[in-house]
């Protein structure tokens, strides 16, 4: 069963959200939030499989909030307007849903996720990374990445083979690499779980390095982490 959270300032609109979710069997629906700050919130203490999420909201659009999200949740995304579709499924979202919403187009959108969960992986997962320099690509293998950290607009690789700076932002970077050997303990930070080497005061050790662990981060890391 996926949890789920409505994001849907309409209140019409988000009540026939929730119908349809008791509806369907697959869904748990968790909460339905009117203001995307307060599910902001929530979400940094509750980690959902999926986001039922309005665009247009104020204050903060859908779109905005996925930017702020420290993880990356399935998402349905739902929207009056037709043009969000294509900027929605730039941002991978399973499926758009154009308001007013039928539950014969909702349930669609649900079975198209669960079968996408539940299809056999079929491409190999990359093994190292190619970082672009001024010399030109160097090849990294996954293994000899310490961490990465963020410095402005940039991104700075720990290495065993040296430090490489790239632009680029952490939220890109986590689609390429493997999420098996990568945890990220805080928005600006990546760490290789391989040389992690204590978890104290908040903090993980790494190649003698301190790299701050946020609140919303510490539940996940001690998990990965398979601490006792």
């Amino acid at each position: 069963m996926l949890t789920a959270v409505i994001i849907d300032d309409d209140k019409m609109s988000g009540t026939i959200l929730e119908h349809f979710c008791e509806k369907n069997e697959d869904i748990q629906l968790l909460r339905h939030f009117s203001e995307p700050q307060s599910a902001m919130e929530f979400l940094k203490q509750e980690m959902v499989d999926l986001l039922l999420l309005d665009v247009e909201m104020p204050g903060l659009n859908g779109f905005d909030l996925l930017d702020k999200l420290d993880y990356h949740p399935y998402v349905i995304l739902t929207s009056g307007k037709s043009e969000y579709a294509f900027l929605g499924f730039e941002y991978q979202v399973v499926d758009f849903l154009k308001k007013p919403v039928h539950y014969s187009r909702f349930k669609a959108a649900v079975d198209k996720l669960i079968n996408l969960r539940n299809a056999p992986a079929v491409a190999q997962q990359p093994e190292e990374i190619f970082i672009r320099q001024k010399e030109g690509l160097v090849k990294v293998p996954f293994q000899n990445i310490y961490y990465v950290e963020v410095i402005d607009d940039y991104l700075k690789f720990h290495t065993s083979s040296g430090t490489y700076m790239v632009l680029g932002t952490l939220k890109y970077l986590e689609q390429k690499l493997d999420p098996s050997i990568f945890i990220k303990p805080h928005r600006s930070w990546i760490v290789n779980i391989k040389f992690v080497e204590d978890f104290t005061d908040g903090k993980l050790l790494v190649k003698g390095k301190l790299i701050p662990v946020s609140k919303q981060n510490k539940m996940n890391v001690v998990k990965r982490l398979n601490i006792l």
